[in-house]
């Protein structure tokens, strides 16, 4: 059963009891969030490689399919694409076709090329079809756009799911409702609340066909004291986002003026942002944006979640400072401090303070807010701390020699774990000394392998019956 707590506490759920409703709202939106990211950070440079460095190789898969002669000629065939795009490139660069002085066109090559085999035929098509459908583009600019969408859309999902929450508790925030039921309609419910339920979900859904910023005032008058604007999160670049998302869905990517419009409503500052351009989004652009938008939601649902239910309170900021780690450990340091800035505002226990704030040092000097995370760092007083904490100092300190040796005491000493000082970010400036420390752990493993090994024989020693020693042996 130790284990068990043990294990249960490391997820920051506290013991075994089930979650919260709150805290699997939150969770739900903060892996859907941390998927995109993935997606825009780890899978979509795979698919970026060029041909030659995919490890699936289309053309290489082709080449397989032919025998010696049909790959010959499928070779000749490249080589005559090539060398049709080279020219097709010159005529961009020169704006289009040349005329001769008689009026007719130049031609730079136009050559046909004739196929012998159906097989390399078949293999020319295919290829087409793979670079016209299966290649990515440079930029991935429309896969990103589409994520940007998801992202979006995962927000509003879970707005949706606050909203019934809070007029389920605040019932009457619906009292200012204009709908009215006909007699005929209050027949078909069964229950005064299932027709209270019906008016919450008209209620939600014209909700949700409003504006990120009619959100946040309707928000302030059904939850007193919370607004999405006070939050620590870049709010004028969240609406920013909102914005683009609109403009990608309904006029693919193109700026208009509505575009232009809402950026001075939120305060945006526009450089170099022309009517009809299109619009890019690129893996920084993406990263910001869905970094932001995942905090915003797992820290609205904790300040709507507290002040509906209190009993939530710890859970909850439990579950902030599991996600807070998490988004440090793929080093989404945007939504990372955050999510920290957030927690070390409110009541922490002392464990949870310290360590939201060591989450949150190490953010910031991702974010290349070092010159002052170092001066707060100096300026921490950790006596009185025990070890498992106050060693971080010297290791955001960057004092090597100091942090090195506490570290290898915390690990011989069972109280930090190798893998973590490995994997873990706050460590990072200590990797470079990791051989060292795995054959250190390693020798200092083997020397209480051995003591063990010398105890247990000795016991076993001492249970073995001795027989008398007869004269004649000790003659």
């Amino acid at each position: 059963m130790e284990s068990v707590e043990n294990i249960s506490s490391l997820l920051g759920v506290g013991k075994p009891p089930v979650t919260s409703k709150w805290r699997g709202i939150s969770d739900g939106f903060a892996i859907q969030m941390f998927s995109l990211l993935h997606i825009s950070d780890s899978l979509i440079p795979q698919m970026g490689r060029t041909l030659g460095e995919s490890k699936e190789n289309p053309i290489s898969r082709l080449f397989n399919l032919l025998d010696e002669e049909e790959g010959k000629e499928f070779g000749e065939v490249l080589v005559w694409m090539v060398k049709e795009l080279g020219v097709a490139l010159k005529k961009v660069e020169r704006g289009g076709d040349q005329s001769e002085d008689d009026g007719s066109i130049k031609k730079e090559s136009g050559a046909s090329f004739s196929v012998r085999s159906s097989n390399v035929s078949a293999a020319f098509i295919q290829l087409v079809h793979d670079v016209a459908t299966g290649a990515p583009v440079a930029d991935n600019d429309t896969l990103r756009k589409s994520l940007l969408v998801t992202a979006v859309s995962n927000f509003e999902v879970l707005f949706g799911k606050l909203a019934e929450e809070i007029y389920g508790v605040n019932k009457s925030a619906l009292n200012d409702s204009d709908y009215t039921f006909s007699l005929q309609q209050l027949g078909d419910f069964e229950s005064l609340e299932d027709a209270r339920q019906f008016l919450v979900e008209r209620r939600v859904s014209a909700l949700m066909r409003d504006s990120v910023d009619g959100w946040d005032k309707w928000l302030s008058r059904a939850v007193k004291g919370v607004s999405m604007a006070a939050l620590p999160v870049d709010w004028k670049s969240t609406r920013e986002v909102f914005a683009r998302r609109n403009i990608v869905v309904h006029n693919g990517g193109v700026v208009n003026r509505m575009y232009i419009s809402s950026l001075v409503q939120a305060g945006v500052a526009q450089t170099d942002l022309k009517l009809g351009a299109q619009l890019k989004i690129d893996s920084d652009y993406f990263s910001k944006a869905v970094q932001n938008i995942l905090a915003l939601g797992m820290i609205l649902v904790a300040e709507i979640g507290r002040r509906l239910n209190k009993e939530a309170s710890d859970e909850l900021n439990q579950g902030l400072l599991f996600n807070a780690d998490a988004a440090v450990r793929r080093k989404a340091w945007v939504a990372s401090t955050a999510i920290t800035s957030y927690l070390l505002s409110g009541k922490l226990n002392r464990a949870s303070q310290l360590r939201a704030q060591m989450l949150n040092w190490v953010a910031r000097k991702g974010m290349g807010d070092v010159d002052r995370v170092h001066k707060e760092v100096t300026e921490w007083d950790i006596s009185g701390l025990s070890e498992e904490f106050s060693h971080y100092k010297a290791v955001l300190l960057g004092e090597k020699e100091e942090a090195i040796k506490v570290v290898e005491d915390l690990i011989s000493g069972g109280k930090l774990a190798l893998v973590e000082v490995a994997l873990h970010p706050a460590y990072a400036e200590l990797h470079d000394e990791l051989p060292s420390l795995v054959a250190r752990k390693q020798a200092a493993s083997g020397s209480k392998k051995a003591v063990a090994a010398k105890k247990a024989t000795k016991k076993v020693a001492k249970r073995i019956p001795r027989r008398p020693v007869a004269k004649e042996d000790n003659e």
